[in-house]
């Protein structure tokens, strides 16, 4: 057990370094990282829609008509669609464990009475 000043003064709150201090100044730095990382990604999708609506305003009067209501129904920015990430997976998510085995659903042939197929 320490008598120094050094461990009188860590263990105080205000103190920089403390234990708690240097986990609060740690947890900060990470949420900061996220955050920045986080608008990084927000301003580089930005950058994408305004030039792909740059490029489309040059095009003919219809097409700029048509434009302004585009949004409407184009999903917001940040809207995953539903099968983006199953696609890279290869294999499909089953419901039942009968799928993963048959691949399809149980006929009352293969089933006699009392039979279960789960």
């Amino acid at each position: 057990m320490g008598k120094g000043f050094n461990n009188y003064m860590c263990k105080k709150f205000f103190h920089p370094a403390s234990a708690d201090n240097l986990k609060r100044v740690w947890i900060a730095q990470k949420k900061a990282d996220t955050e920045k990382a986080k608008q990084d990604e927000l301003r580089v999708q930005y950058d994408r829609e305004q030039e792909l609506y740059n490029n489309k305003a040059l095009l003919s009067k219809e097409s700029k008509e048509r434009l302004e209501l585009n949004f409407m129904y184009e999903p917001p920015p940040g809207v995953k669609k539903v099968g983006e990430e199953e696609k890279g997976e290869g294999e499909p998510e089953y419901k039942f464990e009968w799928q993963k085995t048959w691949g399809h659903a149980p006929k009352e042939s293969y089933l006699a009475k009392g039979d279960e197929f789960n």
